[in-house]
């Protein structure tokens, strides 16, 4: 139920007001009235059972208005309810993308460290031997492989977790990775 569809507090309470104004306007022309002739004592007699009308026609309203209450406490419940729960799916998006977050960073930070250990060949200022950098070429294509692996499987995680724009920085991650690696593997031949 949407408010364009119904509003039962307001209309029990419109009826009311409404009510309770004919009834003040009745007894308001029958405090007025100066009884001293037949009609006029006639006329008193119709504004009491006009009045005593609008008390239960009053009573009435005042009751369907404490349902509308009832009713309504219901639907405040029930939407306290549903946004809880949404905040709680709020809540879970934004961990499940800040852990993929965090695992895009991470990668990102082990190839840099991947590609610093390349450049540390010379070591103790004097050139590397072919051994010395052959043995490095090696373990940095190891570790480019395992980051492959890890960021193909991060995007096939965020894909998943139906987030695209994380899933499309691991791609490019991955791509930079594929790069580098071809680019170590050039080197070794």
């Amino acid at each position: 139920m949407t408010t364009a569809d119904a509003r039962p507090v307001q209309d029990a309470a419109l009826q009311l007001e409404n009510d309770l104004a004919r009834f003040e306007e009745t007894i308001a022309a029958a405090e007025q009235l100066q009884i001293n002739a037949e009609k006029r004592l006639l006329r008193a007699g119709r504004l009491l059972e006009a009045c005593a009308t609008h008390e239960s026609e009053i009573a009435n309203h005042l009751q369907a208005l404490a349902n509308a209450m009832v009713t309504a406490q219901a639907r405040i419940q029930s939407c306290m309810e549903r946004t809880a729960a949404l905040a709680q799916r709020v809540e879970a998006r934004a961990a499940a993308r800040s852990e993929l977050v965090n695992r895009i960073a991470d990668l990102g930070r082990k190839a840099a460290s991947l590609g610093s250990s390349a450049s540390s060949a010379h070591q103790n200022g004097a050139p590397p031997t072919q051994a010395d950098l052959e043995r490095v070429l090696e373990n940095v294509s190891k570790g480019a492989e395992e980051l492959l692996a890890q960021a193909e499987q991060l995007k096939a995680d965020a894909a998943a977790s139906e987030w695209a724009d994380v899933a499309r920085d691991a791609d490019g991650l991955h791509q930079q990775l594929k790069a580098a690696r071809a680019k170590i593997n050039g080197m070794r031949q």
